[in-house]
């Protein structure tokens, strides 16, 4: 239980909650009833990488940590290229640089594919701006200058928003991209126009969570699709998503506590699917949160106010009404020249140990612009060991675009389709210089999972930091530790415990009768 899990906790951060190691090791994952018939294969499993761009990959101990990193690579976290590009940073925390502004690099002025310009931006004053060298410490290679200084006690001003709830804003916002010369080399082009929902009903016409749907081509003989539900009993299906012709009618089966049940889906519209069986909201809800946490140099300021700004999160979960048991894990990721590329914290119970680990989270290295965010979300959705049957939350803080072209890699779009399956909510938070292409590949993440765009505001209103990262919906400010306290309240509260629906008012989907 959450109470007796933090009966000793001191106000602690969820992201005071960012690393070092907890002296516990992870306990086991708890096996659920068995199914009627051999669970049908991930269609998207996540490959551990041996190597990126035919640089062998050493997995090394440090503590509980897991650190995979090039063998040899220097402790110090500092890196050896020699062309670093510099963010700009604008004085007074301003907001993030625009979809669509140049970067500074030291070849001169560039941008996302010719500094493509995105319509509706807000346009803003000339700020005053000082050039803030991304990697670590020293002067060689880069600009020497006055690190950002963090403001301690004071929160992180963010907005968030909900691109599934502003479906057709976000379609539009990605409509202006994969048209453009030079894209596919630095995003993936995953369509998602045709969104659909299933969802999985008990037979009072509650919600069932972590039930198992597979879409089947009977035509074909192959599994198409495969998610798990959330705690509201909903997955999304993307038909345009699938490689290869879709039928026109789908097999559906559901799984859910050893009972299967089929159904034949049409492929118009969202479905409901009744099981058989009565599926009551448990006692305490198992919860798994995972931060996946950009560390390089130019984060450092992000990391300590987050750390700072996040104080008393954890604490104030112990408030709320709903039982469940926690867990937090993390993924730190760098790049390939760095001390690490990532560096793996299992999922514990030890929240207070958890807290101190991560208190010693430091920023260093970096270099380029894009780092190995494709390798951090492949480690948290690949190699952390999530409980069957949990409520799974992950947080990707980043200020950075991934790397694109590094051979043996793992696009995040392989890792975001596992998650949908794995039934794991990505949340995205953008801090402070994220460019264009990052603020796309954070939003196509989030997007996907079911997850929220949230944003760090850095003194401009949520409007113009918003139009920042080309969003322009519907969009909320708050702190950033208020919005992700509600994230969490949100996955567990309603998890199972959804209104009953009126099954009189919704058209389920016939059951096979073989």
């Amino acid at each position: 239980m959450l109470r007796k899990t933090l009966a000793h906790l001191a106000p602690l951060g969820i992201l005071a909650l960012l690393p070092l190691g907890c002296g516990q090791p992870e306990p086991p994952t708890p096996q659920g009833p068995p199914e009627p018939v051999a669970l049908r294969a991930a269609l998207h499993t996540v490959p551990l990488a041996e190597a990126l761009r035919e640089t062998p990959l050493d997995t090394r101990t440090d503590g509980v940590w897991l650190v995979r990193g090039p063998d040899g690579a220097s402790p110090s976290g500092s890196t050896t290229r020699g062309d670093r590009r510099r963010l700009l940073k604008m004085e007074g925390e301003a907001a993030p640089v625009a979809l669509g502004e140049v970067v500074l690099d030291a070849a001169g002025p560039s941008g996302p594919v010719g500094a493509m310009p995105v319509a509706g931006a807000v346009p803003r004053a000339a700020p005053v701006m000082r050039p803030v060298r991304r990697g670590g410490g020293g002067t060689a290679g880069g600009f020497s200058g006055p690190a950002p200084v963090a403001t301690p006690g004071v929160p992180l001003k963010a907005g968030s928003t909900d691109d599934n709830a502003e479906y057709e804003a976000y379609l539009e916002f990605l409509a202006t991209w994969f048209d453009k010369p030079g894209v596919a080399d630095r995003a993936r082009d995953v369509d998602v126009r045709d969104r659909r929902y299933v969802t999985v009903l008990d037979r009072q016409g509650r919600p069932v969570p972590a039930a198992v749907v597979t879409f089947i081509d009977e035509t074909g003989d192959r599994v198409a699709w495969q998610g798990r539900t959330f705690g509201d009993g909903r997955m999304m299906f993307f038909p345009n998503a699938i490689v290869g012709d879709a039928p026109d009618v789908w097999r559906v089966e559901v799984r859910h506590s050893g009972v299967l049940t089929e159904v034949r889906y049409a492929g118009a519209g969202d479905v409901h699917i009744g099981i058989p069986t009565e599926v009551e909201a448990p006692e305490s809800v198992a919860l798994d949160v995972c931060f996946v946490i950009d560390t390089t140099g130019s984060m450092g300021d992000e990391i300590e106010r987050i750390k700072s700004t996040l104080l008393g999160v954890t604490e104030r979960l112990k408030g709320l009404a709903v039982e469940f048991e926690l867990r937090y894990g993390a993924v730190l990721y760098r790049d390939l020249t760095d001390a690490y590329v990532t560096k793996r914290h299992p999922f514990t119970g030890d929240i207070e140990a958890f807290a101190k680990a991560l208190r010693g989270v430091r920023a260093a290295g970096g270099g380029d612009m894009p780092e190995s965010m494709n390798q951090g979300l492949a480690e948290a959705v690949g190699r952390m060991q999530w409980r069957e049957g949990a409520a799974k939350l992950c947080f990707l803080v980043a200020d950075a675009p991934p790397q694109m072209n590094y051979k043996g890699d793992v696009s995040y779009d392989v890792s975001m389709r596992s998650a949908l399956e794995k039934g794991i909510r990505i949340h995205s938070v953008a801090a402070s210089g994220l460019d264009a292409f990052g603020s796309l590949v954070m939003r196509q993440v989030a997007q996907f999972t079911g997850g929220q765009f949230l944003f760090i505001e850095y003194g401009a209103n949520v409007a113009a930091s918003g139009a920042a990262h080309g969003v322009h919906g519907a969009k909320k400010s708050n702190n950033l530790d208020d919005i992700i306290f509600e994230r969490i309240q949100d996955e567990i509260a309603g998890w199972g415990r959804a209104p009953s629906l009126d099954l009189a008012a919704i058209q389920l989907a016939a059951p096979i009768q073989e």
